[in-house]
């Protein structure tokens, strides 16, 4: 099954990370190890800074999607995606990415991983992800039309991105509709 990796822009909000009551660090290495917890109790408090994407993300990690990506992703039947309305920007939603699968690791060499916690097993930094791999036993399942992500979080101490994966037909749907800043990058393989 051809997959894609899907990304949008940064829309320059913390959406978790500075609700403290919120937040729970290791006491070994500080890293948040409550993230989606934070998230979903954020969510009635975020606002989105810059509306005018289709497609971006926070820098602490979530990504939120406009009522034009919804009204795409219906309007073709697609699956694999949750949206969580987000009350102080009407129009925008939390996008929860509902299946995931695992990264291969063995499958990209330049994978950086920095600086485990022998307490939470967190990374302090996870870079160089791309291109995005999963196990061939996950790839073997994927479908048509549907969005995934893996289990691999990228980012440094704040920021943990899942990487959001997309298969066909979806970016040409995305074309047909339009929609121009939600990109799709085809992971070539790593040399």
């Amino acid at each position: 099954m051809k997959y894609y990796s899907v990304t949008g822009t940064d829309n320059n909000s913390e959406f978790y990370y500075m609700n403290d009551e919120f937040l729970k660090h290791c006491p070994k290495c500080g890293l948040i190890y409550n993230r989606e917890e934070a998230t979903a109790l954020s969510v009635s408090r975020f606002r989105v800074k810059k509306k005018h994407y289709t497609l971006s993300h926070c820098w602490d990690g979530p990504m939120i999607v406009s009522e034009r990506f919804v009204a795409a992703y219906v309007k073709h039947g697609l699956k694999g995606l949750g949206f969580v309305k987000i009350p102080q920007s009407p129009g925008f939603y939390l996008l929860r990415a509902l299946n995931v699968l695992r990264y291969d690791y063995a499958r990209n060499p330049r994978l950086f991983m920095k600086d485990q916690c022998e307490e939470c097993g967190q990374w302090y930094e996870v870079s160089l992800a791309n291109p995005p791999r999963v196990v061939p036993e996950d790839e073997a399942r994927m479908e048509a039309g549907a969005f995934y992500r893996t289990d691999l979080e990228s980012g440094e101490k704040v920021e943990r991105t899942p990487m959001l994966l997309a298969t066909d037909p979806i970016p040409r749907l995305f074309r047909e509709s339009g929609i121009k800043d939600v990109y799709f990058d085809y992971p070539e393989e790593i040399g």
